[in-house]
């Protein structure tokens, strides 16, 4: 074991020294031609994306048709209640100017 009443490793290591300074590096000019073939490469990769995602979208094409057939058939059941109720409100009308009137 140990001496555990000794010094530290850490003690022994050298102070903090402090981090050289940065060699002031001139920045590199991008040029309007290299501006303009990274959007067209981002631009192309954006497009290959989505033609993957289409193209991986076409398998559900029967799901897209059932819903597409299952919002028809709710307008149409929400016309057919629509009218049911204007017809039950008309006969309801009849019914009251029938008592009113004799």
């Amino acid at each position: 074991m140990k001496n555990m009443d000794g010094p530290l490793d850490f003690e022994f290591e050298d102070p903090l020294r402090p981090s050289p300074l940065p060699v002031n590096r001139r920045k590199k000019v991008i040029g309007l031609d290299d501006l303009l073939t990274d959007y067209y490469k981002e631009k192309s990769k954006v497009i290959e994306r989505e033609s993957k995602r289409a193209k991986s979208g076409k398998h559900f094409d029967s799901d897209e048709d059932e819903d597409d057939k299952e919002t028809f058939l709710l307008k149409k059941i929400d016309h057919c209640h629509d009218q049911a109720c204007q017809l039950y409100i008309w006969k309801l009308l009849s019914v009251l100017w029938f008592c009113i009137f004799l």
